[in-house]
């Protein structure tokens, strides 16, 4: 029997510099014994990635992020270009790295999953010459790559 997919619900930080521009976000999870896993890229939730696997509580006929509880070995990030040109460029390119891109609801705003399999000094190459450039700000949502600071980078 294949699980079906459910939205787990995730309270956001409030925002003192208007990002995230929601209070709540969702993410799909299966249920995988006694946790749901993360099945797509989170968009704003900071140190919650892909395959994640949590606890969730629930409340008013919704599932509720409670915590993490087995990590994966994928790290997010999150990237806002300054023209859909140069969005479809990076995204390309993180592909043909082996990341997966998810686009945002906000324009050339997209999540990044990087593979444990996929060199992350690889992926900063690719996302600081556009950022050096000014084409694009990024941050480190939830890095699980060994060797890798977890402080937030590109964002001004």
């Amino acid at each position: 029997m294949i699980n079906e997919l459910k939205k787990v619900w995730i309270r956001l930080p409030e925002s003192v510099d208007g990002f995230p521009p929601f209070e709540i976000e969702s993410v799909w999870a299966e249920k995988k014994g006694e946790f749901w896993r993360i099945d797509n890229i989170p968009f704003y939730a900071v140190g919650l990635s892909y395959n994640d696997n949590v606890s969730v509580n629930f409340l008013d006929g919704k599932l509720w992020y409670l915590k993490t509880e087995v990590y994966s070995k994928f790290s997010t990030l999150r990237v806002i270009s300054y023209s859909a040109d140069i969005t479809l460029a990076i995204r390309s390119k993180l592909s043909e790295l082996g990341c997966a891109t998810e686009a945002s609801n906000v324009a050339n705003c997209f999540a990044v999953s990087v593979p444990e399999k996929v060199d992350y000094n690889d992926v900063a190459t690719v996302l600081n010459l556009y950022f050096s450039k000014n084409l694009l700000d990024y941050e480190e949502s939830s890095i699980r790559h060994g060797g890798v600071k977890t402080e937030c980078v590109g964002t001004s």
